[in-house]
């Protein structure tokens, strides 16, 4: 049998499957989640000794409200949610020029505003998710356990997009898995913003693995 044969037939079984008479998935939801979180910070200066990168990571949880449109075999949907966490790090930063003593970043928070596109099979969704990306973080320097000028505050808009899986695990309730990366421009501060010596790059991403739980009205 030619592959592309057994691509058409495996295809057909798949949207039949996912025809099949189960769960209606539209209509509002709102649930919880919780997981893990971690970031790529770095930061350079116009002096090229003075740089380093800080790569935070921790336990993080928040919430979810959306909505689904079912049609067929696909679902759409618009979801909205906030993450808060030890998503924190303060290190001794071995490529700053000797400059500090530590350096920290501190994630106050991720939130997100999505289009969710899916295909439906039974009481499982998978899913493709895009949209609207934002954060708030800190990075700070310290000098002898003291901390080296007001340190330099992000609320930042940018973009995510990630993958999940989510299923019915009661009559009004789905469990899920999702993974979202959080991506953002390069970011320039001026001088005697941060560091007091010139301007500062900063290029920035997160990344998100969440379990979760909703309720469908």
């Amino acid at each position: 049998m030619r592959p592309l044969t057994v691509f058409c037939l495996a295809a057909a079984a798949l949207s039949g499957s996912a025809l099949a008479e189960g769960r209606d998935w539209s209509g509002f939801y709102a649930g919880a989640h919780s997981g893990y979180g971690w970031g790529q910070n770095r930061l350079a200066d116009d002096n090229p000794a003075y740089f380093y990168e800080i790569d935070p990571g921790g336990v993080i949880g928040g919430g979810q409200l959306g909505y689904n449109y079912q049609f067929g075999a696909y679902l759409i949907g618009l979801e909205g949610d906030a993450t808060i966490g030890a998503l924190d790090k303060r290190m001794d930063p071995a490529d700053a020029g000797g400059a500090f003593d530590e350096v920290s970043i501190e994630v106050d928070y991720l939130a997100s505003v999505r289009l969710r596109f899916g295909m439906v099979f039974d009481d499982t969704l998978i899913y493709a998710t895009g949209g609207v990306g934002f954060a708030a973080w800190t990075d700070r320097n310290f000098i002898g356990g003291s901390e080296f000028g007001d340190g330099a505050d992000h609320d930042r808009t940018g973009w995510t997009a990630g993958l999940g899986v989510e299923h019915g695990v009661a009559e009004q309730w789905t469990a899920k898995v999702e993974y979202l990366h959080y991506g953002f421009d390069d970011e320039i501060q001026p001088p005697a913003m941060f560091w007091y010596i010139g301007a500062d790059n900063f290029e920035s991403s997160f990344d998100t693995v969440k379990v979760g739980l909703n309720y469908h009205f």
